[in-house]
């Protein structure tokens, strides 16, 4: 990541500590790439079985913020259009209007499910400023919902994990690997619980198995192309041909030794994704994918798209 967005991150973050010691939760939601991704096979279930190296990508992210409501009184009174079911205890606000939250809504489901796995009620005002594109492939609905997660376990005095992680009231601590967080994740959807603890993970299974991998940020730097295409998850695996998916499962072995031993120019040669093979996103992508400098290498698209992403090696 390039010097000055670090430091910009930093501001951001000593602001957000200031906002938490107020008593005003809040936390960097980041989007994701997915610098591998083999679609394996179609499950009985449904649901596809993938392997895929997921990373991070800090320069990107919403912002979420929570503002717990003191003896049950919610001093806040900005409503969301759509109020989320008959959860009248929370209200929400986006910088996004067509971002509704409703019971779909993943930061929706993250509160229901964690007062009913911790037996509480959440009572406050969610707001969002929502920087990351929607339906982009980018996580961003992902990682709102984990972002909450973590707030809540915090805002609400929560030991979610087995063993000791740090300060249960620090929104930014690690979990261990069997905290309670990513039981509930798993219920949101696939990709939540990856951003429980984001960096550089492998993802397998329907992507909820995960391994935790050396950080590419020392390597790979990210700039997000934001191609305007809107692409749902469930109409891009309708798309794949799965007989043109699974080749490149060696590329991703070699991706992961690559990034053991820090050899940039194996990981930019490894990089892939099974979803640039279906036909309509290629057409849709209106943006250069053939564009070479001294160290950029190429673009890949978003998870399931229709975001891309440039990838350059760190100078």
């Amino acid at each position: 990541m390039h010097k000055n967005i670090t430091s910009q991150l930093s501001d951001i973050r000593h602001a957000i500590g200031k906002l938490n010691d107020a008593g005003v939760y809040s936390i960097l939601a980041s989007a994701k790439v997915n610098l591998t991704l083999d679609v394996l096979k179609k499950t009985e279930s449904g649901y596809h079985e993938i392997q895929s190296v997921v990373h991070e990508i800090p320069s990107l992210f919403d912002v979420i913020t929570f503002e717990k409501a003191i003896n049950h009184v919610n001093s806040t009174e900005v409503n969301s259009s759509d109020q989320a079911g008959n959860n009248q205890n929370v209200t929400f606000f986006s910088t996004n209007p067509l971002l509704k939250f409703n019971e779909n809504n993943t930061l929706v489901k993250a509160i229901k499910l964690f007062e009913e796995k911790f037996d509480k009620r959440v009572y406050g005002h969610f707001s969002i400023t929502k920087n990351i594109p929607m339906c982009s492939g980018l996580g961003g609905g992902s990682s709102d919902a984990a972002a909450a997660l973590k707030i809540l376990v915090s805002a609400y005095g929560v030991n979610c994990c087995t063993v000791d992680t740090g300060n249960i009231t620090d929104v930014e601590r690690c979990h261990a690997p069997r905290c309670v967080l990513f039981e509930i994740a798993r219920l949101i959807g696939m990709d939540v619980s990856f951003f429980i603890n984001g960096g550089t993970q492998l993802s397998t299974h329907f992507g909820e198995v995960l391994t935790p991998l050396n950080s590419a940020a020392e390597f790979l730097d990210c700039a997000v192309i934001q191609t305007g295409v809107e692409t749902f998850t469930e109409d891009a695996y309708k798309s794949l041909n799965l007989f043109n998916c699974g080749f490149n499962i060696h590329k991703t072995d070699f991706f992961i030794e690559a990034l053991k031993y820090g050899d940039t120019t194996k990981m930019l040669d490894s990089l892939h994704n099974d979803f640039d093979l279906v036909e309509s996103m290629v057409e849709n992508d209106q943006t250069d994918n053939h564009a070479n400098t001294e160290n950029f290498l190429r673009t890949l698209l978003a998870g399931s798209g229709g975001a891309r992403v440039r990838i350059f090696a760190v100078n």
